[in-house]
């Protein structure tokens, strides 16, 4: 009986696993390294950015309550997203920074960005920031002026077939 998906059981769980480029890897290890995590991810395939997402979580071992998800699909208001921000981060962590992932920001209002902006700020010391989007020119200039855009490099057709070729292997496919 399967008990997990594929995509559960193969998914990378930290970032040396990644099907990226490892210039790239290297360069958001360097981020947790120096403790400042305040990223733009750019790209547009949503799976290389949610896989880099949830590897940079995973490596930062993060606990459930240290995390926000802030997604459009949740459709919250400015007052909603005001409320959980502010609770958010105003509560410590035992572990140091909590993170705040925002997914899809150039879907967001600009009422809604100007408001992360105010959060970034007066928070930037307790919160990392990840942020993901299809294209930076869609996002509030003041907010990009605030991360570290990062475009995520697409996984290649190479990687595709070994990642393929590894689980029929394990599998027995």
């Amino acid at each position: 009986m399967l008990r997990q998906n594929y995509a559960e059981k193969y998914f990378p769980n930290k970032l040396d696993e990644l099907p990226i480029n490892k210039n790239f890897i290297n360069l958001i290890l360097k981020c947790i390294q120096i403790n400042t995590l305040q990223l733009l991810l750019i790209g547009d395939d949503e799976f290389s950015k949610s896989m880099v997402v949830t590897s940079i979580i995973n490596s930062l071992n993060m606990k459930p309550y240290d995390k926000l998800f802030i997604s459009k699909l949740k459709d919250q208001g400015v007052t909603n997203i005001r409320y959980e921000l502010k609770q958010f981060c105003q509560t410590p962590s035992h572990l140091g920074k909590k993170i705040l992932i925002i997914d899809d920001i150039h879907m967001f209002s600009e009422n809604i960005q100007k408001l992360l902006i105010n959060n970034i700020d007066k928070w930037q010391k307790n919160i990392h920031v990840i942020i993901t989007c299809n294209n930076m020119y869609n996002v509030d200039e003041g907010l990009v002026s605030r991360l570290f855009p990062i475009c995520v490099p697409p996984i290649t057709m190479d990687a595709i077939k070994r990642i393929l070729n590894n689980i029929c292997i394990l599998e027995e496919i």
